[in-house]
């Protein structure tokens, strides 16, 4: 039953939100977003561009944006490769308004999820 669960679209899981915590919603849906954030940098060929995280992070942000003042809309997946996977970073972050930082964006690179970074930053002195 939970190999069934773990293969069901984020908006199936939250059909059925009253078995599951708001968190484990949110981490399922944040952590896919990070994949596809990882998918988009391996379909432009940042990767094997040997640029840094910062870099990569930042094209992924600005095509991130272009494509939110140009073409998105919630509901129209497009049938392209790279503007579906656009696409689908912005539906999971919930649409164009909640920006997503070239900070973010190079977290997710990394395999870090915005909390573990917050939680593992050393206190200041």
């Amino acid at each position: 039953m939970l190999a069934e669960l773990e293969a069901l679209p984020v908006e199936a899981l939250e059909f059925i939100a009253g078995k599951l915590s708001p968190s484990a919603l949110r981490r399922r849906r944040e952590d896919e977003r990070d994949d596809r954030i990882r998918d988009l940098a391996l379909d432009f060929g940042l990767f094997a561009s040997n640029a840094s995280v910062r870099a990569i992070a930042g094209g992924v942000a600005t095509a991130l944006q272009r494509y939110a003042a140009s073409a998105w809309r919630r509901g129209e997946t497009p049938a392209d490769r790279r503007r579906a996977l656009l696409h689908r970073v912005l539906e999971l972050n919930h649409g164009p308004a909640r920006g997503l930082s070239s900070s973010s964006i190079g977290r997710a690179l990394a395999g870090l999820s915005a909390r573990r970074a917050v939680s593992q930053k050393q206190p200041s002195k």
